[in-house]
């Protein structure tokens, strides 16, 4: 339970920032489409 708790925060960290990193890509997109 301790170990798994302890590794949640990384994973969800690791998300976030392939989150952020598609918004960009996407953002990217759509300036290069207008």
């Amino acid at each position: 339970m301790i170990r798994g708790r302890k590794n949640l925060p990384k994973s969800h960290f690791g998300t976030g920032l392939m989150r952020h990193s598609n918004m960009l890509e996407i953002s990217t997109k759509i300036r290069l489409l207008q």
